[in-house]
């Protein structure tokens, strides 16, 4: 299967393709063996001793990376970094609704990965974006946003941003430097969807002492793929045999069923550098995805190709196109699909895992529909053009597609963290008859402030929550912001300055016009005199 996907997917001819991949030649995107575009560590980050550190962009101590590596050999994976140092530059005054940030830095495999992926680790959304990747530079504008569709205005944030591509600054939110923190567990789950699964899982969490930093939870099809970022008094639990204890204690206060049948499963790593959450999960979620697929087909052969019993998700509005230039080489993806947090993420990911380079892009969304456009090629430089190869992008670009948050219902919880708070949250959730089908939350280390965002159901009978009585009374209780009303009200404005705009627009015209008039029959007048 793919080795950075987690999916067992691929076509069995691809680890026999990777070695070929080694010598640059007939590369093909079902390969998967190199590391073209996979995430590299950051370095100075972070070690077992906690010797990372925390500092500014304007501060520059070259001696602090190191040129040679421990067998005393150039580390040429950062090494292009070194001599070109990347520009990351903000403006929030170019665009009206947006932050925008401006990469400009030497191209390496994974840029674009990585910048993606440490925008969405911020809780920052891209509404548009250029990229280009041509030529041995990476050049990209993003125009971002806060989880509430607004400019990003905190300090903090902004500092982070401008550091997204140092090497010795440690930007991701739910990862501590030094210190206090050792090192981080890191919870991956796939369980049986529920209401109230979330609460319990984190109730079990809380009862084993552990502090929960990150929660990250998709739910498709009547399944639920979970990740934690946890830690114990502190510190993380190290030893083969206590992580082997910790999972055994979890298995046991979730009481999974029937957990060899269904694939599901509870895993527990300890993590001392950086952790990518959000790759993580991501291949969290393409795992579980296979899994569900699998046992849909199980469940289609027993029941006699009867159609298979309906989950919870649904299959989003998409549409995928591809052509290729005879002029530039290129194979052009055209994706058109619903808007959601993560998206540009997910796509990258599986172009990544592909092995499939982007070279230039566009990306163009309004919180509705979103249109993302590639311009692509085999990470080796080979062209891609058989319908074989293209229909299988196409395919796992689908399955990307599913892995985000569905159009429900949008709470946001923010304010300072502390031990059992998600437990708190959930449990108030369920009590005003909401079930959590998707959700997001990450701890800032530092400050020990936490940024949740919870998609809800009707617990009932699992269709999209209303906003109501109920829900308000909820919001009012956790200090919760309804993010969905807010985007209502929000564009409701938007069509009235427009409308109220293009009313003034027809007076105006209707006062020139009969200035016009006027000028018009005075001029007669003046002649009917001569």
């Amino acid at each position: 299967g793919l080795q950075n996907g987690g999916d067992a997917t691929s076509p069995p001819h691809a680890h026999a393709h990777a070695q070929a991949h080694a010598g640059r030649t007939n590369s093909s995107v079902f390969t998967n063996g190199g590391q073209g575009h996979g995430l590299s560590p950051r370095r100075g980050s972070r070690s077992p001793g906690g010797g990372g550190s925390r500092r500014s962009s304007v501060q520059h101590d070259d001696s602090a990376i190191p040129l040679l590596d421990e067998n005393g050999i150039v580390e040429y994976a950062t090494l292009e970094l070194r001599v070109h140092p990347p520009s990351v530059k903000i403006d929030n005054t170019l665009d009206e609704d947006s932050t925008v940030v401006i990469v400009d830095s030497a191209n390496r495999p994974g840029t674009l990965v990585e910048v993606v992926e440490r925008l969405t680790e911020l809780g920052l959304g891209v509404r548009n974006a250029q990229i280009s990747s041509d030529g041995g530079w990476f050049v990209d504008v993003f125009h971002v946003t806060n989880v509430e569709g607004e400019k990003v205005r905190d300090r903090r944030t902004l500092e982070r941003i401008e550091n997204i591509l140092d090497l010795n600054f440690d930007i991701s939110p739910g990862v501590p430097s030094g210190g206090k923190y050792q090192g981080m567990n890191v919870i991956e789950m796939l369980l049986r969807d529920e209401p109230g699964l979330l609460m319990r899982v984190s109730n079990a969490i809380t009862k084993c002492q552990l502090n929960i930093f990150d929660t990250l939870l998709w739910s498709h099809e009547g399944y639920a793929a979970m990740l934690f970022t946890v830690a114990e008094s502190d510190q993380p639990v190290r030893t083969q045999k206590d992580l082997l204890a910790l999972q055994r204690r979890l298995e046991q206060a979730i009481e999974i069923k029937n957990q060899k049948q269904e694939s599901l499963f509870i895993q527990v790593d300890c993590c001392y550098d950086c952790l990518y959450v959000e790759k993580r999960f991501y291949r969290l979620k393409m795992k579980a995805f296979s899994i569900i697929e699998r046992a849909q087909q199980q469940q289609q052969q027993q029941q006699s190709a009867s159609p298979a019993t309906e989950g919870r998700g649904r299959e989003p509005e998409m549409d995928i196109t591809s052509r290729f230039d005879d002029q530039t080489r290129y194979t052009t993806l055209h994706v058109r699909t619903r808007d959601r947090p993560q998206l540009l993420f997910d796509t990258v990911c599986t172009l990544s895992d592909l092995n499939v380079d982007v070279f230039h892009a566009t990306i163009d969304a309004d919180s509705k529909w979103a249109n993302l456009e590639f311009f692509v090629k085999s990470s080796s430089g080979s062209e891609i053009r058989s319908k074989r190869e293209i229909d299988y992008i196409k395919e796992r670009l689908r399955r990307a597609l599913n892995l985000g948050a569905p159009p429900v219902l949008c709470l946001q919880v923010a304010g300072d963290d502390h031990k059992g708070l998600m437990y708190k949250l959930t449990h108030k959730i369920l009590e005003a008859g909401l079930d959590i089908t998707y959700c997001t939350s990450r701890t800032d280390p530092i400050e020990m402030h936490t940024c949740s965002v919870f998609y809800l159901l009707d617990a009932k009978d699992g269709k999209p929550a209303v906003f109501n009585s109920i829900v308000e009374g909820c919001c009012k209780h956790i200090g919760a912001k309804c993010l969905s009303q807010q985007m209502k009200l929000k564009e409701k404005r938007k069509k009235d300055l427009s409308k109220e705009k293009e009313n003034n627009n027809n007076r105006s015209s209707r006062k020139m016009t009969l200035g016009d008039d006027i000028v018009i029959l005075l001029d007669k007048m003046w002649q009917g005199v001569d």
